[in-house]
């Protein structure tokens, strides 16, 4: 697992070619981020499922040492995105940093798509090589509405936290026990969040590796190959399915964990205080 990588962050609208969901202004900035999130661990009620914590268990075993997960600030992962022939779409650079933030930008020839959350207002912006005639300050930039913000922070939370402490952000995964997953059996986890979204993810029943994320009925992100980063374990490929089709394909050349991001790195140009 990518941390929990799924296909909202790394592919939204944006590289495929639509903006429909960004539209609308969201709420305003508020205090320090670091304060908020130690209020949602203090305020969490963490699960006591047995067989949830068994399968959590492995599968962070899987992925590394608690102590080497916890220890994780950012990310920082570099690769590109290509169809489901091969061919090079865009380049991608996604930053992830502790507690809510994150940065993702596709970079194709004569321009660069950015989104981009520091936890209370994303954005979305379109950056030019060379300017269009018609260009005009801001008429490239988005501000997300409050429902893409919050799922924002969720996959930000995901992401760095390795299925721990869903509690924090109100969320609460339940167990489906073994389920059969492409002719084998999984333990099958629903990570369910209060903005309506469900992560059913399928999880190997001796290892605890992630097999797959299912974001919505036909829609399935699968992991291939693996790199060690910190020994920590990480795919270097993410495999997006629609109904059973290859879709686009995700590779990750280069890994960093705590690289040191700034938090004005993901600001919302409006709002950003030099």
């Amino acid at each position: 697992m990518t941390a929990s990588i799924t296909a909202e962050p790394v592919l939204s609208e944006s590289s495929v070619g639509s903006s429909k969901r960004f539209e609308g202004f969201a709420a305003n900035i508020e205090n320090e981020v670091d304060d908020e999130v130690e209020d949602v661990l203090a305020d969490a009620e963490p699960s006591f499922d047995p067989e949830v914590e068994l399968v959590l268990e492995r599968a962070r075993g899987y992925l590394g040492t608690t102590e080497a997960l916890q220890a994780i600030r950012t990310l920082y992962y570099e690769g590109s995105i290509r169809n489901h022939k091969g061919q090079l779409q865009a380049n991608l650079i996604i930053y992830l940093k502790k507690p809510f933030f994150q940065r993702i930008e596709i970079i194709k020839d004569d321009y660069t798509d950015i989104e981009a959350s520091n936890g209370y207002v994303g954005w979305k912006q379109r950056d030019h090589v060379e300017k269009p005639a018609d260009y005009r300050p801001g008429a490239w930039l988005i501000t997300m509405p409050p429902k893409v913000l919050r799922k924002m922070r969720i996959t930000a939370w995901e992401n760095l936290n390795f299925f721990e402490n869903i509690e924090a952000i109100d969320g609460r995964v339940s167990s489906k026990g073994l389920t059969p997953f492409e002719g084998r059996p999984a333990d099958l986890l629903l990570f369910e969040h209060d903005t309506g979204d469900v992560y059913n993810r399928y999880f190997d029943p001796t290892t605890g590796q992630l097999l797959a994320t299912e974001s919505s009925p036909g829609n399935i992100v699968k992991e291939l190959g693996e790199q060690a980063v910190q020994n920590i374990r990480f795919p270097k490929q993410l495999h997006y399915y629609q109904n059973a089709q290859l879709n686009i394909i995700v590779t990750f050349d280069r890994i960093e964990i705590n690289r040191s991001f700034a938090d004005n790195f993901f600001e919302h140009p409006m709002f950003h205080v030099r």
